[in-house]
């Protein structure tokens, strides 16, 4: 299966399994221009997966997770930490 992260498009993920249309339509009515041939074409081929997750207002792990529960392999992003030191 593929390994995925939030820079993958979307396009790939519905080459690689056509159930990541509905995977991510669920998450967001926005995510709906997906099940259209059409649209799905012009929107896949240009939007990662970071992108999708800004138009839909939800945080790129909402996404990866869904995913994952059809069995991509996932790469979260690395959390940015608070690299102040204590005293």
């Amino acid at each position: 299966m593929l390994r995925i992260d939030e820079k993958t498009r979307l396009s790939e993920l519905i080459e690689e399994n056509e159930k990541a249309i509905d995977a991510i339509a669920k998450i967001n009515s926005n995510f709906d221009k997906l099940k259209n041939p059409v649209l799905r074409k012009i929107f896949a081929n240009k939007v990662s997966i970071k992108e999708a997750a800004k138009i839909g207002g939800v945080h790129p792990n909402i996404i990866l997770d869904e995913l994952s529960k059809i069995g991509f392999l996932v790469n979260y992003p690395k959390q940015v930490t608070n690299n102040l030191k204590r005293k």
